[in-house]
């Protein structure tokens, strides 16, 4: 036994040992520390260790443990010392020592020293039986035992944790790592204490490490948190503190967070794949969707095309002013036509509304313009069934708005036909009323009542749903497919409104919804109502309705136009009125009368009203009803009645009215004549060119050209048009869309680009009603469209259009 290590972090102590053995002839090395201690036996092989038992870092139970793992060292002769107590000391051969020597002065130290390097075998098995040399020199305390209990209990806990738990000293050595972190690195206890802890990494996350631990510096509880890391197989977060001494730097504690990360790449892939399913699966909907609107696009298309000769036949057919039979049988086949394309045009907007194809305007437009326009809708089922119409805007509400008046036309068009349609007597009356507003916008409230037929409380749920009638019992008395409400339902929601109804059966029932619009300018920049007439400014005028909401109306009518307005509610009131009038010698000017009243009608007011005058001034009166057809013209004209007008009347017409009564050859009071359906127009000389595939629509649409006295040529598709039109010069075309070998769009951009006629009206007949059809037909360069089945006057208007200045 020659060579010795001596382990002690007492300078002094070294000093004392190494003199000590070196005068006994032993070769000395020394190490302060127990990372020092394992540095020196990579290279040196010493035939015996005294270690210290107290030691920083690595201490001497733990160097202990360290040393007998290694396979060259297992028999070396280790020798522990230990001042602290003999409690301290009691255990130390279970970790594998020969010899425990209590430390005291040296000089007493140094016998026991000399023994147990010359009776090696002896000592050993003196401190396997729990002996400590120079024990009786140690004065045990009574607290140190408490002491060890509870640091070997905070030894336990930290061994057992779940989380590696590594201290490394200021050069970022391993001094001390738990069982958690062993297993992490699969690497022996011996060989990770006194290594590099960023050694356990590599590439780029060691450089990380030492970024790391020079950002905890030396300042104590400096702290990164959850720092995220891969060491070898395992995913962990590392947590550092800095601990602030000279010998230990930072504890660093390693979280295993794999399993979590897999979880987490596990949700990343299944998110992926639902992701790319969500994709697949949009897809699909979406080729759905667009098969399902070529779909019902082309279906339209395929109804309207013989709709279109059905409805123009009938058409054709009726102005050859048939025998009375066969007039009946035209206009019932007519009328079921027009019904079909009504059910066309339902299915085709319910479908673009779900489809999401729907486009909404949003421009300026007259609110009460919009709402007067309805009235001619509904003029033959009032006449039919004798009903009382009545429409109430207050003169409050802002107009112009802004919005869109063809969708708000829809939608009021389509609760009317409804209240219409179950009403068989009483009356239909539609509310506008302002239901909140600011400087540059308002919400309406719109509500259609009725005093029809009601609906049942179970069925109200379900009334706004597609394909479902408020009238489903199997008597009912009138038809539809029940998509109305369920469209109007969809519109008002995405114009940012809602709709709900109100009803009792056999009370009628009360419709009603909002929705937003912009006010196209200020409150104080109004336009006026359309301008005082000076000839009508100030004429004394009397009202005369029983319905009080009719007779608002047409007062505010009046009144708009600068006239006196007195009201009377029923024709007794009025007679008293009127006499009261001829007594003070102050006659109306101007009397409006109801004709259907409780008391009497009109005529016989009027009549009772012109007696009353006798051969003095007798007013102007003028006839007002709802049911027109009921009047006969001569005994109205007798009772005095100068005109007799439908209600409800458009403003714009009683004006016309009321200056033709009272103005008197005045030329600049004439207006524009409207021309109606039978006035014909005269095209004398001009060449139309009817680019038609189907046999029956080329006859319908070349008999209302010929009506016309239209020179028509016929192209069977959109190849002939362009061989006709290079040789012969026309002055419009009416083009079909849909044609074999050639369609419309690729014939007109053909005409424009290729023949090169910039300027030839070009108009559109398309079965396709959708507003990216009609686009579309634009864009491919034509001038206008009119869709299937065509209709007469709105063709004529084109071509007068085109057509007049040519």
């Amino acid at each position: 036994m020659k060579r010795i290590l001596v382990v002690d972090n007492d300078r002094v102590f070294l000093g004392l040992m190494s003199r000590f053995l070196e005068k006994k002839g032993y070769q000395v090395v020394t190490a302060e520390t127990g990372i020092q201690a394992l540095d020196v036996l990579k290279s040196y092989t010493p035939d015996a260790i005294f270690i210290d038992l107290v030691m920083p870092n690595i201490d001497g139970k733990l160097l202990c443990r360290i040393i007998r793992g290694m396979e060259k060292f297992k028999n070396v002769y280790l020798v522990m010392i230990s001042a602290i107590s003999a409690e301290e000391c009691l255990d130390i051969h279970v970790l594998g020592a020969d010899a425990c020597i209590a430390k005291g002065p040296f000089e007493e130290m140094s016998q026991y020293i000399t023994e147990a390097l010359d009776q090696p075998q002896a000592i050993s098995e003196r401190c396997s039986s729990g002996e400590v040399l120079g024990i009786q020199g140690v004065y045990p305390r009574g607290v140190t035992q408490e002491l060890l209990l509870l640091k070997r209990h905070f030894e336990v806990i930290i061994d057992k944790m779940s989380e590696g738990i590594v201290e490394i000293d200021s050069e970022g050595r391993i001094v001390f790592a738990n069982s958690a972190i062993l297993s992490m690195i699969d690497m022996p206890e011996n060989e990770l204490l006194g290594s590099y802890f960023a050694d356990l990494f590599s590439g780029d996350e060691k450089l990380q490490i030492y970024d790391l631990i020079e950002k905890t510096g030396n300042e104590a509880n400096t702290t990164i948190k959850e720092y995220p890391l891969k060491l070898n197989r395992y995913h962990i977060t590392l947590d550092v503190v800095s601990l602030g001494e000279n010998d230990l730097h930072a504890l660093i504690i390693l979280r295993d967070v794999t399993d979590i990360k897999k979880t987490e790449n596990d949700l990343k892939m299944l998110n992926a794949e639902l992701e790319n399913r969500v994709r697949e699966r949009t897809a699909d909907l979406e080729a759905a969707n667009r098969f399902k609107s070529e779909f019902v696009a082309n279906m339209s298309h395929e109804i309207r095309t013989p709709m279109n000769g059905v409805i123009g036949a009938c058409a054709l057919a009726l102005r050859e002013r048939p025998q009375q039979k066969t007039r009946e049988y035209l206009e019932m086949i007519h009328s079921s036509a027009i019904t079909l394309m009504g059910l066309v045009n339902d299915i085709l907007d319910f479908s673009s509304i779900e489809s999401g194809r729907i486009k909404f305007e949003s421009k300026p437009f007259s609110l009460r313009e919009t709402v007067e326009r309805i009235y001619d809708v509904f003029h033959d089922m009032i006449q039919e069934k004798d009903l009382e119409f009545a429409v109430d805007i207050p003169r409050d509400i802002p107009d112009p708005l802004i919005g869109d008046p063809l969708r708000l036309r829809q939608i009021i068009v389509n609760l009317l036909g409804n209240a219409f349609k179950f009403t068989d007597g009483g009356e239909v009356v539609l509310r506008i009323r302002s239901q909140q507003q600011t400087r540059r916008e308002l919400v309406l409230l719109f509500s259609v009542s009725d005093t029809g037929i009601g609906i049942e409380k179970e069925q109200i749920a379900t009334v706004f749903d597609a394909f479902v009638q408020a009238d489903s019992s199997s008597t009912k008395a009138n038809s539809g497919t029940g998509l109305g409400l369920a469209i109007c339902k969809k519109l008002i929601e995405l114009m940012g409104g809602n709709i709900w109804v109100q009803s009792d059966p056999g009370m009628g029932s009360t419709f009603s919804f909002t929705v937003r619009f912009g006010i196209a300018m200020e409150p104080d920049e109004k336009q006026n109502d359309g301008g005082h007439r000076r000839d009508l400014v100030g004429l004394k005028s009397l009202v005369v309705d029983d319905h009080p909401i009719a007779r608002e109306a047409i007062g505010a009518l009046v009144a708009s136009f600068g006239c006196q307005v007195t009201m009377a509610a029923s024709p007794r009131e009025a007679v008293d009125i009127c006499a009261a009038a001829i007594r003070e010698n102050d006659i109306f000017d101007l009397i409006l009368l109801d004709h259907k009243m409780d008391e009497m009608t009109g005529v016989e007011l009027a009549a009772e009203i012109s007696s009353r005058c006798g051969h003095g001034k007798v007013p102007a009166m003028v006839l007002i009803s709802g049911y027109t057809a009921a009047i006969d013209p001569l005994e109205a004209g007798k009772a005095g009645v100068r005109k007799v007008l439908d209600k409800p009347i458009k403003r714009s017409q009683l004006f016309d009215e009321l200056v033709g009564l009272f103005v008197e050859n005045d030329a600049s009071l004439v207006r524009e004549e409207i021309v109606d359906s039978d006035t014909e127009a005269d095209f004398t000389g001009k060449r139309v060119l009817l680019v038609e595939d189907n046999p029956i629509n080329q006859r319908v649409a070349a008999a209302m050209l010929q009506s016309v006295n239209l020179d028509v040529v016929i192209a069977n598709d959109g190849l002939a048009a362009l061989a006709v039109i290079e040789k012969e010069p026309f002055d419009v075309v009416l083009m079909d869309i849909q044609m074999p070998r050639m369609d419309g769009y690729e014939a007109t951009r053909r005409i424009r680009t290729g023949i090169g006629l910039k300027t030839l009206p070009i108009i559109a007949m398309t079965a396709h009603a959708t507003k990216g059809a009609m686009e579309k037909c634009l864009n491919a360069g034509m001038d206008d469209y009119v869709s299937k089945p065509i209709d007469r006057v709105r063709l004529l208007v084109l071509l007068n259009r085109f057509l007049a200045s040519a």
